[in-house]
């Protein structure tokens, strides 16, 4: 089957199985696609028999849990590796993690800043914070609390630059691996820490310059927990669950 712009309600003509020689009968076909936001949906389409072992593949439906959980145990995705004590979720599309608080190396390439790039490459305390990807893109919130997150653990603004509403990280040139390894979330977490924060944006904090605020950190020798602003829409654990980390 040869890549088409078709949208997943057309329907078109099945020859892939050309290749095996061993007699295999399609049933059942799921499709990956993304919006313009890079958002992944999930379609299922049925294998339509046309005649002389000829099929086509049906109109899109949507795609449930139920279908990626059974593609997920036919690839044995990670099925060996037992969850890190960090990882709250790991399902098909969505990975869950939190991060303690701690010391940090964090990056800055400010056009306007030189005060703040002179602070590039140096170690800061950091708040505790949870992590949430989806494919390519990552959410990242504050918390208060240097505990596992529960549902109800209240949501904060993560005080970084580069921070969109809900969470939402500006990803720039942040290329984050090619799958999420629930036995290891440090690999996604590093990607998000060796990233250069250089955007503008509002304050995901509550005073000061953002040189001050890491200064202050450094000062005290953890992150001040009263700088922390919370999360205005997705107020909540269990709602950025349900929101599925979109906006």
């Amino acid at each position: 089957m040869t890549a088409s712009t078709s949208t997943p309600t057309d329907t078109a003509p099945l020859d892939v199985l050309a290749q095996f020689t061993v007699s295999l009968t399609p049933q059942l076909l799921l499709g990956f696609y993304t919006d313009p936001q890079g958002q992944a949906h999930v379609y299922k389409h049925d294998c339509v028999p046309t005649g002389q072992g000829q099929f086509e593949v049906g109109a899109a439906r949507p795609g449930t849990a139920e279908d990626l959980n059974t593609l997920r145990g036919l690839l044995d995705v990670h099925s060996d590796a037992l969850l890190h004590e960090h990882v709250l979720q790991h399902t098909a599309t969505q990975s869950v993690w939190w991060v303690p608080a701690g010391p940090q190396l964090l990056f800055f390439r400010s056009t306007v800043n030189t005060d703040l790039n002179a602070m590039s490459g140096h170690t800061f305390p950091q708040p505790p914070l949870l992590m949430i990807v989806r494919g390519h893109i990552l959410w990242v919130f504050a918390l208060m609390e240097n505990v596992r997150p529960t549902t109800a653990t209240p949501l904060f603004r993560a005080p970084y630059l580069n921070m969109f509403g809900e969470g939402l990280l500006c990803m720039g040139s942040v290329t984050l691996p090619a799958t999420f390894n629930p036995a290891d979330p440090h690999a996604h977490t590093r990607c998000f820490f060796e990233s250069h924060f250089n955007g503008a944006n509002t304050m995901t904090w509550r005073t000061g310059t953002h040189a001050e605020l890491w200064r202050s950190a450094a000062d005290l020798g953890h992150f001040p927990p009263d700088q922390l602003l919370p999360e205005p829409t997705t107020k909540t654990l269990a709602a950025a669950l349900t929101k599925g980390g979109r906006r």
